[in-house]
């Protein structure tokens, strides 16, 4: 998983569409703190997606995972990004056309912000465990 944390010189369906043959997501910051969780939701994401789920692109099929819902426009809301952002991506994303979308940035990885996202109370160590738990769970429930 290839992840680049950005400020958004474009605005976000400009961006995504310059991303669109990357397969990239673009996300709140704090969802990129960790790339085995990125890793992960893209995983339970592909597997959903192969089963015909209501998603068009397993792009939004990887939003609703990251987002704990099956509902699209949760989804957006919950992972659409601000002025920073995080891009991720299963395969690397040209300098030029990062430059095109934003100013690369050094994302200082807090687990404990990405907690806070999530609404997970746990020690720093068990946080990303305790998110899989929650997307893996909110896919049999949602």
């Amino acid at each position: 998983m290839k992840v680049y944390f950005v400020k958004l010189k474009v605005p976000l369906s400009e961006a995504l569409e310059k991303l669109k043959s990357f397969h990239a997501i673009v996300v709140k910051p704090e969802l990129g703190y960790s790339e085995k969780l990125l890793d992960y939701s893209y995983f339970i994401a592909f597997k959903c997606f192969r089963k015909k789920t209501h998603a068009k692109t397993l792009e939004m099929e990887w939003l609703k995972t990251l987002a704990c819902t099956k509902s699209i426009e949760r989804a957006v809301e919950f992972t659409k990004p601000e002025k920073k952002a995080c891009i991720a991506s299963p395969v690397k994303i040209n300098k030029s056309v990062l430059n095109l979308i934003g100013v690369s940035y050094k994302g200082k990885k807090n687990l404990e912000k990405l907690a806070k996202v999530y609404g997970v109370k746990t020690d720093k160590k068990k946080v990303e465990r305790a998110v899989e738990q929650k997307i893996c769970i909110s896919g049999m429930v949602d």
